[in-house]
């Protein structure tokens, strides 16, 4: 028998809540809805949803800190919602390890789509084939199809636990490990910001541009080598050889 996926929505608009809840049924969802903060970590840490719709504005809890607190434990693909359209607000919810960010009013359609491209994209695993590596000449070693070894850099899609120089990397988010991922199959390669926009989103996004700055910002401090990173000014960014 097929899972259906359970999403969490934790929002406080009685409205948002049933359209959400009818949309998200329509693709086939299982969907619990709280409208608090505090209840929405209590739902989450009792039912263990596959995706979080989670408001910014909430009573009892701030949509920052449920994520934060998500955080702590799980990383479960989560987009933000809110009425507050300020940059700031929108960057804050990816520092704090969201995966997108949706400003009211938004197209449910569009919001849905979204969904779909975060669990497509968590089902491929985000690697590559060793046929795939292997015809790239800047491409990594990869054994047994789901290990990649780039010099001191090694990437285990199994368990997505990395390791560098035989140090382990603290958790990355969906984001990071997408971008470590992205820039790994092809070392020393620049890849621009449209090109990591697009690895990362598969859809519009008006954040994108930004969040791409916040992402690499948030892998670099979790690296050993923050130089592992190496920013290409005017271009985009790359995995340094020298620092592998």
């Amino acid at each position: 028998m097929v899972h259906s996926k359970k999403i969490l929505i934790i929002e406080d608009e009685p409205n948002i809540v049933d359209y959400l809840t009818i949309y998200c049924k329509a693709e086939g969802y299982e969907v619990l809805s709280v409208r608090d903060g505090l209840e929405g970590v209590v739902k989450f840490q009792a039912e263990k949803p596959d995706f979080v719709l989670l408001d910014l504005m909430l009573p009892g809890l701030d949509g920052v800190e449920v994520c934060r607190r998500i955080r702590t434990t799980s990383e479960v693909p989560i987009i933000m919602v809110t009425a507050r359209s300020d940059e700031i607000d929108k960057l804050l919810g990816l520092e704090i390890g969201a995966d997108d960010y949706v400003t009211k009013p938004f197209s449910p359609r569009e919001l849905m789509a979204r969904m779909r491209v975060i669990f497509r994209r968590l089902e491929k695993g985000n690697g590559v084939s060793t046929t795939e590596a292997t015809a790239e000449p800047d491409a990594p070693s990869v054994l047994e199809d789901s290990l990649f070894v780039v010099g001191k850099l090694v990437i285990n899609r199994d368990s997505r636990e990395v390791v560098y120089n035989g140090q382990s990397v603290p958790a990355l988010t969906n984001k990071e490990y997408e971008l470590l991922i992205t820039l790994a199959r092809r070392p020393g390669r620049v890849y621009s910001k449209i090109e990591l926009e697009e690895a990362l989103y598969d859809c519009d996004s008006l954040v994108a541009s930004r969040a791409v700055g916040v992402h690499i910002s948030n892998l670099r401090a979790k690296l050993p080598t923050p130089k592992l990173v190496e920013t290409v000014h005017g271009v985009g960014y790359k995995l340094s050889r020298d620092a592998i």
